[in-house]
């Protein structure tokens, strides 16, 4: 075939290539048209640990990977939703709520990122900042709930080690001066 008889081929064809195109086009128009939009807010966390002097670096690198991925984890527990649901006041169930977050670990570094989607680009801002005060609150309650058992325990011991001073003293006393 020669090159008159493909473009007397592809004119006679021609019709056909630009319905196609045009068809193809208007449906993805009203296909898009019709999709309620979906708006994603982000927001990065900083996971910072204080450092051991007796760990190693590698000991302290792989404790904070461990905590950043416990940390995602409990970005999307239960409670942490219902709370942050609560104060938000949208009416999304928390099994929906969760559908909609997606927590995950930044690649060699301290950071998580938490991304929520909604409809309403407001709510799913309100929601993401919401999620993550509401994680630093109870992240923060638990470390305090924690250190509040050995305080208290450390807070007995010194009691009693003030009691056995006391009576060491009395001891002391009733053994009196030596004489020579």
């Amino acid at each position: 075939m020669e090159l008159k008889q493909y473009a007397a081929l592809f004119w006679r064809w021609a019709w056909l290539i630009i319905l196609a195109t045009i068809l193809a086009a208007g449906a993805a128009y009203i296909s898009s048209s019709a999709q309620t939009p979906v708006y994603q807010a982000s927001i990065k966390v900083l996971i910072d640990q204080a450092p051991d002097a007796r760990m190693s670096e590698i000991s302290d690198i792989i404790l904070s990977e461990r905590q950043a991925r416990t940390y995602v984890q409990l970005f999307t527990t239960r409670p942490v939703l219902e709370e942050t649901l609560r104060r938000v006041g949208d009416g999304i169930s928390p099994g929906a709520f969760a559908s909609l977050v997606n927590v995950q670990i930044v690649q060699s570094t301290q950071l998580i990122e938490v991304t929520v989607e909604h409809s309403n680009p407001k709510v799913a801002a309100d929601l993401a900042n919401m999620l993550v005060e509401v994680f630093a609150e109870q992240n923060e309650e638990t470390q305090t709930s924690r250190y509040a058992a050995s305080k208290d325990n450390l807070n007995e011991q010194l009691i009693k080690l003030e009691e056995q001073i006391q009576q060491t003293e009395i001891d002391l006393e009733d053994l009196g001066t030596p004489t020579t």
